[in-house]
């Protein structure tokens, strides 16, 4: 039976119902230059960059440290992909320095909306390459409620790069419908009611499915001590396996690749902090350079793994995050400056800003897989080299860890987590 993991991204733009529809001229996007392009319709499709994973790093370690118990962490899992997804369709309806902030964080900085588009096309396009033994889906949507008219350069940019549908935001059956279908049932529902003040909801769903390449055997899986932050110990199905692995190791932990499919195109990586480090540092420590170096120093190495079988739900509100990190004006009922998406005059000379980022997740981790799910809301409102000879190792993975789930070819991170207590 192949496991899955399901992501669903919500996006409530919300102003109060008091003005006149109004709408915008849109112009055609320019054609992006570069070697490697393809033309999909109307618009250039680019082929994406190589993993630029910044925001990544800094939204978890933003996030761990936020929703730290005193002295210690509590489990984090995060779908920075799916973040990603969900601000680069609002970008496209924001301006000024509301939309710099933006881009900043995005990592498409200096780049023509057309080009971080074409980026961001060309991404989801390689994500959704059929590959043996994994399947990614990704559907993007727009609810939008009739009474409002949005700018139509914001629409099109979203359905031609994006491939995202335009609906009429009626109840919430029909968006949970849609939720239920995107995900294969996963999660089932994201609004219980459509507020009065909502004029669109942007929805993307990120859906992958697959199993380990190699999956373990459940008559291997025996119950463990695993130790917690403060000594004490739980005990949790620790699942086990051998053979030969892309890891690496030193002083201060171990690092081992686990890929999903014959392809093993998508992998998740386990990194296990040594019991004498401190796991503070250890995630203020985190960043893209240092996860670069670690991918660059896996060699294969014939050894043990036991990793726990666990489930998690997690949630959080991320509107405090992405303002620590400098996403600060789209925030702020006066500085907000969301133009590009619809016109002032439409909304009675309303200004709309974002009120709350929340995101839902879910993961399960066996003996045949993965699977996950994970719910982002945005509400807004108007105002390999030869190792030589070394030594078998051994990774028991008994105490705290970091993982990340990631796309091998463009080094795209889908998921990462800290698991501190997987009982």
């Amino acid at each position: 039976m192949k496991k899955s993991i399901a992501i669903l991204l919500v996006v409530l733009i919300a102003v109060p119902l008091m003005a006149l529809p109004g709408c915008g001229e849109s112009e055609e996007p320019e054609p992006v230059s570069g070697d490697k392009e393809r033309v999909r319709g109307d618009v250039t499709i680019l082929d994406p960059l190589e993993g630029e994973n910044s925001l990544d790093f800094a939204v978890f370690s933003q996030v761990a440290e936020e929703d730290m118990d005193g002295e210690e962490y509590v489990n984090v899992f995060i779908s920075p992909e799916s973040l990603r997804i969900a601000l680069m369709m609002a970008y496209n309806g924001a301006s000024g320095e509301t939309g710099e902030q933006m881009a900043r964080l995005l990592g498409v900085e200096g780049m023509s909306l057309e080009e971080a588009n074409g980026r961001t096309a060309g991404l989801l396009e390689h994500l959704q390459d059929e590959s043996e033994g994994t399947q990614v889906e990704i559907a993007n949507s727009m609810w939008s409620n009739e009474d409002v008219w949005f700018w139509e350069e914001f629409l099109e940019l979203n359905e031609a790069y994006l491939d995202a549908e335009t609906l009429e935001l009626t109840d919430a059956d029909d968006v949970n419908q849609w939720v239920s279908e995107k995900t294969h049932g996963k999660i089932e529902s994201i609004v219980d009611r459509v507020d009065p003040a909502t004029i669109l909801l942007l929805i993307n769903a990120l859906y992958f499915k697959g199993n380990w390449s190699d999956p373990f055997e459940e008559s291997e899986t025996e119950e463990w001590d695993f130790t917690l932050q403060d000594g004490s110990q739980t005990e949790v199905p620790l699942m086990h396996q051998s053979g030969y692995y892309k890891y690496y190791e030193d002083h201060s932990l171990q690092a081992i690749e686990l890929p999903y499919g014959e392809d093993e195109n998508i992998s998740m990586y386990v990194f296990l902090p040594a019991e004498t480090s401190d796991l503070q540092d250890f995630i203020a420590s985190l960043s893209d350079d240092l996860f670069d170096e670690w991918m660059s120093d896996l060699e294969s190495r014939e050894g043990d793994i036991y990793l726990p079988k666990f489930k998690l739900e997690y949630d959080k509100e991320l509107a405090g995050t992405l303002q620590a990190l400098g996403m600060v004006d789209a925030f702020d009922p006066e500085f907000a400056d969301f133009s590009e998406m619809v016109s002032e005059e439409s909304l009675g000379g309303e200004n709309v800003y974002i009120s709350r980022v929340i995101q839902k997740t879910y993961l399960d981790v066996n003996e045949e897989g993965t699977e996950a799910a994970a719910v982002t809301g945005i509400e807004m409102q108007a105002t390999a080299a030869d190792p030589g000879e070394v030594e078998r190792f051994e990774m028991v993975v008994d105490h705290p860890f970091f993982l990340v789930i990631r796309d091998n070819d463009t080094g795209t991170l889908m998921f990462m987590g800290l698991i501190v207590d997987p009982s």
